[in-house]
């Protein structure tokens, strides 16, 4: 199985304080300099984010196919759910009529720095073989839908083109993003698959191109009722 570039819904998000009696104009295209980097947020903080904000949310699950749902729930633990086990569930989503059905997400990270106008420092790119072997295992348990989500979370304020909408990564990352997702063997045939930018654009601290493409629909699959009535449990339970 062979992936390719997918088509972009973008989020472009910008603002800028104003105070009380002074004047002033707001560029969406300065670049400025007084924010810090977003890259020294963790990936479950980029999670949470996603999560938090309703726009984001309802892109990332527009893309995947979900219309409606009935909750989101983050960082569910394994152990609280299952009663075993470490670690946990990034993102389950209840469909909106009960009995529920629950469609999982794993999230994994890439990092992007952008050192100048034609070459960027990548970290994190072999997370994607992990990511690939959690939704396997996601498949197995038995949810109807799997997807995995990796974001590509760049810093770009030194790529200093002219559009900071299009502001991007360079061919050379993007084709070594593409060489490690197809050169990996342990996929499932059975998830989906969605790229995910969360991108710096400029040095303004609010400035955030948020853009998703769906790479592959998550096939349906048949739900394990014990799974389905362990999480049913955990919402109901759920503060």
């Amino acid at each position: 199985m062979k992936f390719q570039e997918p088509y972009w819904k973008c989020i472009i998000q910008d603002a800028h304080k104003l105070s009380l009696g002074q004047g002033g104009t707001f560029n969406f295209f300065n670049e400025e300099s007084g924010a810090d980097t977003t890259l020294l947020l963790s990936e479950d903080d980029i999670v949470n984010l996603i999560h938090k904000d309703e726009n984001f949310l309802n892109l990332l699950l527009e893309v995947s196919g979900i219309q409606y749902y009935s909750k989101a729930l983050k960082h569910i633990s394994k152990h609280k759910v299952l009663g075993s086990g470490s670690g946990d569930f990034d993102l389950v989503v209840y469909g909106p009529n009960y009995p529920f059905e629950l469609i999982s997400f794993e999230f994994k990270r890439i990092k992007v720095e952008a050192l100048n106008y034609e070459k960027d420092k990548i970290n994190k790119i072999k997370g994607i073989e992990k990511l690939f072997n959690q939704l396997e295992e996601r498949v197995r348990m038995g949810f109807l839908a799997v997807y995995g989500v990796i974001i590509i979370h760049s810093d770009l304020r030194e790529r200093k083109t002219a559009n900071t909408i299009l502001r991007s990564y360079t061919i050379e990352t993007n084709e070594r993003i593409f060489y490690q997702i197809n050169s990996s063997n342990s996929f499932p045939t059975e998830a989906g698959l969605i790229l995910l930018k969360f991108e710096q654009p400029t040095g303004k601290k609010y400035a955030i191109n948020f853009k998703v493409g769906l790479v592959k629909l998550a096939e349906k699959l048949k739900e394990n009722e014990e799974i389905k009535e362990r999480f049913l449990n955990y919402l109901s339970n759920f503060h």
